[in-house]
């Protein structure tokens, strides 16, 4: 039997859903960096997983991506599946302990109500890969930091007294010597005192003449006037877009949070794509058109992976 269990556990790190058609899906909830007050360690963001038993409709996720990766058509993948998820229910019904490797144990508690316990250690969000968590260092409380601020403050005072001290001693004997010495100049041969002004340092400004210009004015036979010209565009014949009646989606990802829907969605639209956002049971699906048989949605399914071989969709039918 081929190990679904490994393209479970792959498909959680893209996805925030997996199903199981008829037995349930696995769900991965995002939780936020926290601090543990026991280690005194700080936790890094993950994706946590957990079991909803609710979540029972095929949206074609574990199909399609096992007959892509084992070279397989939809309807052996299909049987595939089915047979995987009757041998869970089997070992279920006999009280076992099912394991799904690096993703968690799936069984039956004490009230015979399907219980989940995910793996320890494993974190599906992949933004955050290799991140792991780290001790915080103590914090040091300084003792009496009133005090020692003023000690700062006295110091920085003293310093500046100091400085003011010899600023005072230099420059007050400069100053008074500067006023004792005699300034002498000369002009026309003749001993004056210095006198500094102004408006004697500024030049003579004559005085010019004020010019009357005489504007003409033009009369008004002779202007010219511009007046503009509108032209009104044709309308266009407007293209009535077709809707298509249908029940077949071509998906490309689902999730259970509608803002990562929205962002698969812009992504799709920048490829040149047509996406929408539809609601699938609990999850949103973003879809990448919607058709009216089975056979034209395989074939546009079939263009996308020429284009992108590394894409991931698959049919909805709805």
């Amino acid at each position: 039997m081929l190990e679904i269990s490994r393209y479970i556990k792959d498909l959680l790190f893209i996805h925030d859903c997996v199903i199981l058609p008829g037995l349930g899906g696995f769900v991965a909830n995002y939780s936020p960096a926290i601090e543990n007050p026991l280690t005194n360690e700080m936790l890094p963001p993950s994706k946590a997983v957990s079991f909803n038993r609710n979540l029972k409709q095929n949206d074609g996720l574990l199909i399609n991506c096992l007959a892509e990766s084992e070279k397989l058509t939809y309807p052996e993948a299909e049987r595939a599946v089915e047979l995987y998820i009757e041998d869970i229910s089997v070992r279920l019904r006999r009280s076992e302990r099912v394991i799904f490797n690096e993703l968690g144990d799936l069984f039956f508690n004490k009230r015979h109500k399907l219980q989940f316990e995910p793996a320890k250690n494993i974190n599906f969000l992949a933004d955050l890969f290799g991140m792991e968590s780290f001790e915080l260092p103590d914090l040091i409380i300084e003792e009496n930091p009133q005090i020692r601020s003023l000690i700062i403050k006295e110091n920085i005072w003293n310093r500046f007294s100091l400085k003011r001290k010899v600023y005072a001693a230099v420059t007050i004997p400069f100053f008074i010597g500067l006023a004792l010495i005699p300034v002498n100049l000369s002009n026309n041969q003749h001993q004056s005192t210095a006198s500094f002004s102004i408006m004697e340092s500024l030049p003579d400004v004559q005085k010019t003449k004020s010019v009357k210009v005489n504007e003409k004015i033009s009369p008004n036979n002779e202007l010219v006037s511009f007046e503009p010209r509108i032209i009104y565009a044709k309308p266009k014949n407007a293209i009535k877009n077709k809707s298509v009646k249908g029940k077949y989606y071509l998906i490309a990802g689902s999730f259970s949070n509608i803002e990562n829907a929205k962002i698969l969605k812009t992504v799709i639209e920048a490829n040149s794509y047509p996406a929408t956002i539809i609601k699938n049971k609990n999850l949103f699906a973003v879809a990448l058109n919607k058709f009216s048989s089975k056979k034209e949605a395989d074939r546009f399914r079939r263009k996308v992976l020429q284009k992108n071989p590394n894409a991931s969709c698959w049919v909805l039918q709805k």
